[in-house]
């Protein structure tokens, strides 16, 4: 099932998906505290086999990629922990056009976010956290109910967590 793009309480049959694609992933360790982690994934998505009511017209969107779904995706962390109790991390993401209907004639564009946090173990029982987000402070969207309408990813933020066990 999928959304009908004009009307969000309705929703249509799709008769076939497919989907292929590869995804790759790694971690490293570098040495006097350094490590690596990064992944990516290429995929292929689209419709088989749907037609698509509009208007009360019936349209084939054989070929056409489902909505809100990247091509691609990557993420890479850089992390350095000088001692057991303290790190320090970078992360970049990636995420792909996308489309926000079953049309695909306008794109939701790509976007790389930049992230930062740093953590302390203060006692065996105490952990905290500092996270910065979006460190560039670009605005981009995350995803789309309608082509006209876009969710928009947060912007620079951050946030302190305290984790303690009893």
């Amino acid at each position: 099932m999928t959304q009908d793009p004009f009307n969000s309480a309705l929703q249509q049959q799709v008769g076939r998906q497919s989907s292929r694609g590869i995804e790759w992933s790694g971690a490293w360790r570098l040495g006097y505290g350094f490590s690596i982690e990064a992944n990516a994934a290429l995929l292929c998505a689209r419709f088989d086999d749907f037609n698509e009511t509009e208007n009360g017209v019936v349209v084939s969107r054989n070929g056409n990629t489902p909505t809100n779904i990247p091509e691609q995706t990557a993420n890479f962390w850089l992390t350095y922990a000088p001692t057991h109790d303290v790190s320090v991390g970078a992360r970049l993401r990636y995420v792909g056009r996308r489309y926000p209907d079953n049309v695909n004639t306008v794109p939701i564009p790509f976007y790389t976010v930049f992230d930062a946090s740093a953590q302390w173990q203060a006692t065996r029982n105490v952990n905290s956290v500092l996270y910065l987000r979006n460190l560039a402070n670009r605005a981009y969207a995350v995803t789309s109910e309608t082509p006209a309408e876009w969710l928009l990813g947060p912007a620079r933020s951050a946030e302190a967590v305290a984790t303690v066990k009893f």
